[in-house]
Formats: C-alpha cells, sequence, structure tokens
C-alpha cells in the first residue's frame, strides 16, 4: 500500500509508563479512562424494556475501576469488544464522547452530548437504562486525551519515514511523549489539539489520532502487540510524513 494510501485508511479509522504490549496498552488506557468516567448520572431517568421491572436509584453509576452499574444493568468497560473516546475543543466549550460495546451491542456504555447536557445509558443482559441531561465530569472533557492517556499512548521508536510516494525511506526518531510529538524531526503540540480519539479494539490494536488548529493530522497506529503500526502527518487529506517501524534486528 502507497504511502498516501496507508495515511487516508489511518485517517479514516474508527483513534510515562511504555506499555510494550497491547493488552498493557489497553490495561493503561482503562486505568486512565475509569477515573475520567467515574461519577453518578443522573437526570431524567427511564429503563427498558420495562421500568417495573428494575429496582435501585435512578442513575447510572460508573467506578474508577471501569465498573457500570445502574437498575438492573452491571458492566465492566474491560470487556467491551470496542471502545471509542472522542473530544473536542472547536465548539463554544470542550465536548466528549465515549462508547463501550460487547459484540452485537449485547452490552454497552454510552455517553453522548446532546445540547448543553449529555445522554447516559447502558445495557447487559437485554436490560438497558438510559438518563437525560445529565453533566459529565470535567476532567473527560477539559484535560487532553494526549495527556490523561499519555500511559497508554506514549511510545518511542526509530521508524522509516517517507515525505512523498518516491521519496526513499529513512531511518528517523518517532516520540510521543505527554502531548509533545517529534517526526523525523518535525513537532507537534497535541495538547492543543481541537480534536482527539482513542479507538481500542479488542486483540485488533489501538489507535490515537488528533487534528490540530492548523489543520494538520495526527495519527498513530499500534498492532495487536501493542507496537507502533503507522504513524503520520496529513495535511489535509495529503500526507506530509509517514512512518513504519524499523525492524528492531535491522
Amino acid at each position: 500500500m502507497n504511502l498516501r494510501a496507508t495515511l487516508l485508511l489511518l485517517a479514516a479509522l474508527p483513534g510515562v509508563t511504555l506499555a510494550d504490549t497491547l493488552p498493557a496498552r489497553a490495561s493503561a488506557a482503562y486505568d486512565a479512562i475509569g477515573p475520567l468516567l467515574a461519577g453518578t448520572y443522573t437526570g431524567t431517568c427511564d429503563a427498558k424494556p420495562n421500568q417495573e421491572d428494575v429496582k435501585g436509584p435512578a442513575e447510572i453509576v460508573v467506578g474508577a475501576d471501569g465498573k457500570v452499574r445502574a437498575p438492573g444493568v452491571a458492566f465492566d468497560l474491560r470487556d467491551s469488544l470496542l471502545a471509542e473516546l472522542s473530544r473536542t475543543t472547536d465548539k463554544k466549550k470542550p465536548q466528549a464522547t465515549a462508547v463501550f460495546r460487547t459484540i452485537y451491542e449485547e452490552s454497552y456504555f454510552l455517553l453522548l452530548p446532546e445540547g448543553d447536557t449529555y445522554r447516559a445509558a447502558a445495557q447487559s443482559d437485554k436490560q438497558a437504562f438510559e438518563c437525560e441531561r445529565v453533566t459529565v465530569t470535567s476532567a473527560l472533557k477539559d484535560r487532553p486525551f494526549a495527556l490523561s492517556m499519555a500511559a497508554a499512548v506514549d511510545i518511542e521508536r526509530t521508524v522509516a519515514c517517507r515525505r512523498s510516494e518516491d521519496d526513499t525511506p529513512r531511518d528517523a526518531v518517532f516520540r510521543l511523549a505527554q502531548g509533545q510529538v517529534l517526526i523525523d524531526g518535525q513537532t507537534l503540540d497535541l495538547t492543543h489539539a481541537r480534536r482527539e480519539s482513542l479507538t481500542i479494539g479488542q486483540g485488533r490494536g489501538m489507535q490515537y489520532d488528533a487534528e490540530l488548529a492548523d489543520g494538520r493530522f495526527f495519527v498513530a497506529l499500534y498492532n495487536d502487540r501493542g507496537e507502533v503500526k503507522e504513524v503520520g502527518i496529513l495535511a489535509g487529506k495529503e500526507p506530509v510524513i509517514g512512518c513504519e517501524p524499523v525492524p528492531r534486528t535491522r
């Protein structure tokens, strides 16, 4: 796959203590995610399919350990087949979205912005519970993922980079540390990104990406072993630089 196609594919995908494997990275991510989501979500709440079948306070509670509880619902975020977090600052005020789901969405936890408030929903064993007009913690929406998820995404590696399809690959240093990126001499400050996302696919890999105010787009894709697989910078839809890891035996 050529450089342009690779980076466009990465951009389209659903995205410090260094972790060496995907399970370790995912664990570090969930260790960070739990406290960001931790809280009691209450507002206008409703149980489905039948309110009379469940008992308990009209609220959804997320613990710092990532365990979600609501009337008739119990779900551990770490059991998610797919986890997606996003954050944007290009609105009047920062907003965040969180989606955690198992296969066929048998169990899930959702936190979705609706105007100035949020909708929280959780399900397990065909019992669902939803609350509208809830508020979220400032930690989730106000702090850059590049900092709050640093233990999961930070990495340093020698990579082979090209600035065009015809360019000869050359070895360079790639470093992501506390929101600061270095790729082949280019630097980015992700702490001022206007949009960020983190996606974790159980057994499939992890992606972190960020869009900067100047229109540049950074993406890092980690394989199922937790190693960086692809990393790049785009300007609009055009690749600026694309890199792959240099084999450690070279």
